[in-house]
């Protein structure tokens, strides 16, 4: 019979790689689904205050799958100024740049 000893730390491979848009250091944030039977990792960039590039890695049929990068606005908050407008719409242009930028090097 053999025994499993969950208490000794085991080397299971590389970790997946952040997205070459990511910062350097960057961690990815982990969740588990509602029957915790399936597990994402969130990788993230902040660009402005409001402005996010996102994108997860999915176990699917055993591998580790790497979905598309999004851009959104993560706020709350509203109405905005002029100002406001214009410089979140600066930020979401950089974060395109970003991602064409790392998903298309020259």
């Amino acid at each position: 019979m053999t025994t499993t000893n969950n208490t000794t730390p085991t080397d299971v491979g590389p970790a997946p790689a952040p997205p070459a848009w990511c910062l350097p250091g960057t961690l990815p944030l982990f969740s588990l689904s509602e029957n915790n039977r399936e597990a994402a990792w969130a990788w993230q960039r902040r660009v402005s205050d409001y402005v996010v590039i996102e994108a997860t890695d999915e176990i699917r049929e055993g591998r580790i799958v790497r979905n598309a990068p999004k851009i959104f606005c993560d706020f709350e908050e509203g109405p905005w100024t002029i100002a406001d407008a214009r410089r979140e719409g600066r930020a979401l242009m950089t974060a395109a740049e970003v991602v064409t930028e790392a998903i298309q090097p020259d």
